[in-house]
């Protein structure tokens, strides 16, 4: 997912990784796609057609509903501004990381999992193939 993806997925009011798994896992439409189909909406909302890519990175940062909760969330965790800040590395490292699950196939496919474990792992995967 890139920077600017990550922006117009902004636009929701859950984490842009969240509802980028979010799109991947119901798999009726690509990433691309769904970015591609976001932006054209925002741009149409937003009388935006005719935007250099520049004014639409600067509209879409204007427009990012993730902020406007962070307060919220602090409060939340019962976290001081200083505390929020200090654990950016984290919430970058979580942005960025691949899902859990694309972690874990890559394991299996290395060969790393204890044969107890890679044999579970391949009867689901016979069980349950993945369409060609």
């Amino acid at each position: 997912m890139n920077s600017k993806q990550k922006l117009i997925l902004g636009l929701s009011a859950i984490d842009p990784q969240s509802f980028y798994d979010h799109i991947i896992s119901n798999g009726v439409i690509g990433i691309d796609e769904s970015c591609e189909q976001r932006e054209a909406k925002f741009r149409r909302v937003h009388g935006l057609q005719d935007a250099t890519e520049e004014e639409l990175i600067a509209a879409l940062k204007e427009n990012q509903k993730l902020p406007s909760v962070m307060p919220h969330v602090r409060e939340t965790f019962g976290m001081t501004e200083e505390e929020w800040d200090a654990k950016e590395w984290f919430r970058g490292r979580q942005a960025n990381y691949p899902s859990m699950g694309d972690q874990l196939d890559s394991l299996f496919h290395a060969g790393v999992f204890p044969e107890e474990m890679a044999d579970k792992i391949q009867k689901t995967k016979d069980d349950f193939p993945k369409p060609e």
